[in-house]
């Protein structure tokens, strides 16, 4: 992956592990209107925080197409899932960082293929 690809996929990835830990830590931060439950926002870190971590470093030391792009490619539609969740709940930021993180992982993505 060419560097400037590599280091948008990984900001990318690590504001979306940063979210999640943040939601996980205090979910009334991110929308206001979420319960002080954990249990949804812990299951949710459980899975973006290792995947996000993966796709950041994954692009710095994978040339690999066969490797890079399936997992970039679970980024880039989780973070559109994500866009469409805070869409129907009207999160303002949950769309907009899911679109541009999406929009990062496509671009990593389209310099590779």
């Amino acid at each position: 992956m060419i560097w400037w690809a590599a280091l948008i996929n990984s900001i990318a990835a690590g504001g979306a592990v940063g979210f999640a830990g943040l939601a996980l830590m205090n979910p009334t931060v991110l929308c206001s209107n979420a319960t002080t439950h954990r249990y949804y926002p812990a299951m949710y870190a459980s899975r973006s925080i290792p995947l996000n971590i993966m796709v950041g470093i994954l692009g710095w030391l994978s040339a690999n197409p066969a490797v890079v792009v399936p997992l970039v490619g679970v980024a880039l539609v989780t973070q559109l899932f994500d866009a469409a969740i805070g869409g129907i709940y009207r999160i303002p930021g949950m769309i907009a960082g899911g679109l541009i993180a999406a929009l990062c992982h496509g671009v990593a993505l389209m310099t590779v293929l």
